[in-house]
């Protein structure tokens, strides 16, 4: 689940259904590890989908926020905090 204000309001969230129960322990527990370890900055504010804020957007070959460039080429990714 995904309870940040981008999750609630602007993602489209996927199901995965799993009929192995250790599998879907496992996955949540991985899950849970992840989310306790999010900024709380990114509960309140959005990252863009193509800059230092979203992990790894400025080196998957990806143009993420859908403006023509990619990675090294957009704007956002030669910006740094």
């Amino acid at each position: 689940m995904n309870y940040s204000y981008s999750g609630v309001n602007k993602n489209d969230e996927n199901t995965l259904i799993l009929k192995n129960e250790q599998i879907a322990k496992d996955i949540i527990n991985y899950f849970m590890y992840n989310w306790e370890r999010i900024d709380e900055k990114w509960l309140y504010k959005t990252p863009k989908p193509e800059s230092w804020d979203s992990i790894n957007s400025c080196f998957d070959g990806i143009d993420n926020n859908y403006d023509g460039f990619i990675d090294k080429d957009d704007k956002f990714c030669k910006l740094k905090h």
